[in-house]
């Protein structure tokens, strides 16, 4: 079972030690950063962050960056251990309850995800994003999906 906590800096140590390779790969061809540089600066720049633990160990930190209240604008992100990847199932069950939570605060979110990163790709269509066409993004212009979702709002309900 997963549960969600405040991320802390020893939590922050120990995921980025233990980062899945794609993610690695992924900030430092978008930011030029580090995993624990990435996780830092995510969490710092987040009005909404998370710590996913399995048994107590830290295994993925998620969180949400607004980019501006008056647009609805905010960039999620997610940031995964080895060990996140026995827990596929629980990710498949908690994830759109997260993206649901993140677009009540930003009804629109995107981000960019590295053309490699095939199994966060395949995740993110079956959230609901929309995957956009590769283009050159980050410090090594290497070719990124935007990834995209807007909240639908009933005009009956508004």
């Amino acid at each position: 079972m997963i549960v969600f906590t405040a991320p802390t800096e020893h939590a922050v140590k120990l995921i980025a030690a233990d980062m899945r390779q794609a993610d690695a790969v992924e900030i430092m061809a978008s930011h030029g950063h580090t995993p624990i540089d990435a996780l830092r600066a995510g969490w710092a720049e987040s009005s909404y962050s998370m710590i996913v633990n399995e048994d107590l160990m830290p295994i993925a930190m998620f969180g949400l960056v607004v980019n501006s209240y008056v647009t609805g604008a905010g960039t999620p992100w997610l940031l995964a251990t080895n060990r996140a990847m026995n827990h596929k199932r629980e990710f498949l069950i908690q994830s759109p309850k997260v993206i649901s939570r993140m677009l009540d605060i930003c009804p629109r979110l995107s981000n960019h995800v590295h053309v490699e990163n095939k199994m966060t790709i395949r995740w993110l269509r079956w959230l609901g994003f929309t995957i956009g066409d590769a283009v050159p993004v980050g410090v090594n212009a290497e070719m990124f999906h935007k990834f995209y979702i807007e909240k639908v709002i009933d005009p009956c309900v508004a």
